[in-house]
């Protein structure tokens, strides 16, 4: 269980920092008024969709 938790723990760290860096470190605020909303909302939703399936592997490995 120890292992899980650790696993789990780097797999969370990891994936805030790629989503820190990809949403907050690298924004350009000009491509925003370039990017339909449209387009923006697929891509949250993507985003949405990966973390699901993330978390969703992560609990197999602890059965």
């Amino acid at each position: 269980m120890s292992v899980a938790v650790a696993a789990s723990g780097a797999v969370f760290a990891v994936a805030a920092a790629a989503a820190y860096y990809r949403l907050v470190w690298s924004v350009n605020p000009d491509i925003r008024r370039e990017v339909p909303a449209d387009v923006r909302l697929l891509k949250l939703l993507y985003f949405v969709f990966a973390v699901f399936l993330l978390l969703s592997f992560l609990s197999v490995l602890q059965l």
